[in-house]
């Protein structure tokens, strides 16, 4: 098991992983704003313990150090620091990505910025980062600890869309909360001009939209909220087990269809031997 803090340029951040010495893809555990891999995912992770997996927090956040420059960013450059963080650690890639709320557009845009690199998707209850834009809210903290990086939301958007629609083929499962639990809110006045009907009905065509964009299945839980991993642990781990099994599958017969491309056909053999 590697633990501890490793370089992403001014500052080092915090990561525990069981990836070492693995042969299947690590999953990578990005939570969202103001968690940390271990708190946005605790709930998950004893139901994975034969997966390979990264925890890691962002500046500011658990054992990891302050950022010296907090100027809010977009996501793309969150996910670099990721990726940064990765090859410090020497994790190697492909990676199995696994996002909750805010993690889930950091995921996308490593996905989208390191496809080869990305095995597969698990993204649950993923923000509509235009939403936050249409009520009025531009930056989105990662919590309130000094040296904590704000999220710059329209950056965010321009992030997701730099790469345009078309994405590799790769397994995805997106994760929705349960239809109606936006009108459980207690703090409706943050979300104005909407109403808790208009944003629920929102936030699940939003997750359908993600689900086809990436060409993923689509889950909803039945019951809880946003935090699904935390209200139904087992129904995520399922998530990202399945993904995993998909990935692993792809693996196989990639190695299989490499193997039959190397071998020559019976008229090349014989000539080889003719030859010899």
């Amino acid at each position: 098991m590697t633990a501890g803090l490793f370089s992403v340029g001014d500052y080092r951040l915090r990561i525990d992983t069981t990836a070492d010495g693995a042969d299947a893809p690590a999953v990578v555990l990005v939570p969202g704003t103001e968690d940390t891999s271990a708190d946005g995912f605790g709930e998950v992770l004893p139901h994975l313990r034969d997966v390979p997996l990264v925890c890691y927090s962002r500046p500011g956040l658990g054992d990891s150090e302050p950022a010296a420059v907090t100027t809010p960013r977009g996501v793309r450059a969150a996910a670099g620091e990721l990726h940064t963080l990765l090859e410090a650690a020497e994790i190697h890639p492909p990676w199995v990505l696994v996002g909750h709320s805010f993690g889930g557009l950091i995921c996308e845009a490593f996905a989208a910025e390191w496809p080869d690199e990305t095995a597969g998707l698990v993204l649950i209850d993923t923000s509509d980062a235009q939403l936050y834009l249409d009520v009025g809210r531009p930056v989105v903290g990662d919590g309130e600890e000094p040296g904590t990086i704000p999220f710059d939301v329209a950056a965010s958007v321009r992030d997701l869309a730099r790469h345009g629609a078309h994405t590799p083929e790769r397994p995805v499962a997106v994760v929705a909360s349960r239809p109606g639990r936006w009108l459980d809110s207690k703090t409706p006045e943050l979300w104005r001009p909407f109403t808790l009907a208009e944003l629920d009905d929102r936030w699940q065509a939003n997750q359908a939209a993600l689900a086809e964009r990436l060409g993923g299945g689509l889950i909803k839980a039945q019951t809880g909220g946003h935090y699904v991993q935390r209200d139904d642990p087992e129904l995520v781990a399922s998530a990202i087990r399945h993904i995993c099994q998909q990935v692993s599958l792809r693996r196989q017969h990639g190695a299989h269809d490499r193997d039959q491309t190397s071998q020559p056909t019976s008229g090349q053999a014989n000539s080889s031997r003719m030859t010899s």
